[in-house]
C-alpha cells in the first residue's frame, strides 16, 4: 500500500482491517448514512457528496468503502471516510443526507449511535464486509 494512504487512512498495513470509525485516528472522520430500501450503496454515495451545491468542501476527498452496518432494528447504513477539510466534509455529508431525509450514525467506542435514535451495541448490530460477514472483535 502506499504509504501516503497508509497515513491519510491510519492504517499500519494492508490486511489491517479495521469497521470505519473503529480508530482513534478516525474521531470525527467517519459519518455513516441510512441505506434505504437496500439500494446500491455506491450510488447513494454519490447522491449523499453531491446533492450540495456549489460544494461546501474547499479540499481533500470522501471515501466509499464496502463496509455495510445492520441494527438490530434491520436498519442498514454504509460509511463515508473523509479527510482534508473535515468540517467541510462533515457539514456537505450531514447536509445531503438531511436533504434527502437520511438518517446518519456514528460509531463511539462500542456503541453504533443512530442520531435522533437509537443506541445500539456494536455487536448486536451485522457487519458486512463486501457483502461477506465481518467478525468484530472480541472484548
Amino acid at each position: 500500500m502506499d504509504k501516503s494512504l497508509q497515513r491519510i487512512l491510519g492504517v499500519k498495513k494492508l490486511d489491517d482491517w479495521m469497521l470505519p470509525g473503529a480508530r482513534s485516528s478516525d474521531a470525527g472522520k467517519v459519518i455513516y448514512v441510512f441505506l434505504p430500501n437496500n439500494a446500491d450503496p455506491f450510488q447513494e454515495f454519490e447522491r449523499v457528496t453531491s446533492v450540495v451545491d456549489p460544494p461546501i468542501v474547499k479540499r481533500g476527498a470522501v471515501f466509499f468503502d464496502a463496509w455495510l452496518v445492520k441494527t438490530p432494528d434491520g436498519e442498514i447504513f454504509y460509511p463515508l471516510y473523509f479527510h482534508g477539510d473535515l468540517e467541510g466534509w462533515r457539514q456537505e455529508i450531514e447536509r445531503g443526507a438531511t436533504e434527502l431525509g437520511l438518517k446518519m450514525a456514528k460509531l463511539e467506542g462500542n456503541k453504533f449511535m443512530v442520531s435522533g435514535g437509537p443506541t445500539f451495541l456494536l455487536t448486536d448490530c451485522t457487519v458486512t464486509l463486501d457483502g461477506s460477514p465481518y467478525e468484530l472483535p472480541g472484548p
